[in-house]
């Protein structure tokens, strides 16, 4: 294994409309204990582990995401985040020496009108949390990539969030609606597709940075786990499951749930 997605929780203060895992503000959160974490990636990391992306739910809605993030730097590991921006401006200023330290910040934006990506999001406040987060990023010089999701109701601001991006020096990642979750029961139409197309033609066109999501942590298709396995890309629900039920050797163990790491340890 090379890299982690960690899924910390699946507690969010928001709750879009189109969250592939459900997650949402009555989810728990801090399933597994922070010394648990440390011991687990700390294994991991012995056993060739280069790389982690902290993700959710929203990762700072847990209380210890900062203090892990700050562990992993420090066994040599790179880090990341996906994050919708909460707290993240106040974090800037308390623990700018973890954030700074980060490989690149993910953040959500999915319009460039408040009153839209707050509605998508279920959240009100939220596109003005996502700025502040983006701009605190930004003022620390950490690397950011805006992560939009796309479907009929956004894809024609497509071109005016690729333009954002490329303004304030960030990357630009499109991820197409995933009927999974809450999104279950909803597609992208064909024309919605056909309008992306075009709308990637015009960002390249227009220079912006248009990046895949290096992580592969949002599943496309149900055999997006089995693709990442074979490039030891993992990703770890909240209980410590494996997603897909693929786990890895460690030692002479076959290891599905990261718990049972502490039980080799």
């Amino acid at each position: 294994m090379s890299h982690l997605n960690l899924e910390i929780s699946r507690k969010c203060n928001q709750k879009c409309f189109y969250c592939f895992n459900n997650s949402g503000i009555s989810e728990k959160t801090g399933i597994i204990s922070f010394e648990s974490w440390q011991t687990i990636l700390g294994m991991m990391h012995e056993s060739g582990l280069k790389s982690v992306h902290i993700t959710g739910g929203e990762p700072f809605m847990w209380s210890k995401t900062i203090d892990l993030l700050c562990y992993a730097q420090n066994i040599g590991l790179d880090t990341s985040i996906l994050s919708n921006g909460f707290q993240i401006d106040s974090l800037a200023k308390t623990h700018a020496d973890v954030l700074i330290n980060l490989k690149v910040a993910q953040i959500s934006l999915d319009s460039m009108h408040p009153k839209i990506h707050d509605y998508r999001r279920g959240c009100e406040g939220a596109w003005q949390q996502a700025m502040d987060a983006i701009a605190a990023l930004r003022e620390l010089n950490v690397s950011v990539e805006i992560s939009c999701v796309v479907d009929d109701e956004n894809v024609s601001e497509l071109i005016a969030i690729g333009n954002f991006a490329k303004s304030i020096g960030a990357s630009l990642i499109v991820r197409p609606l995933v009927s999974k979750g809450r999104a279950s029961t909803t597609k992208i139409s064909s024309l919605c597709q056909k309008r992306l197309e075009k709308s990637l033609i015009e960002l390249k066109q227009a220079n912006v940075n248009v990046v895949c999501d290096r992580f592969s942590y949002v599943p496309v298709i149900e055999s997006t786990d089995e693709q990442n396995w074979q490039q030891n890309i993992f990703t770890i629900e909240p209980d410590g499951r494996f997603r897909g039920s693929r786990g890895f050797v460690y030692g002479n163990s076959s290891i599905t749930n990261a718990l049972e790491l502490l039980q080799v340890s």
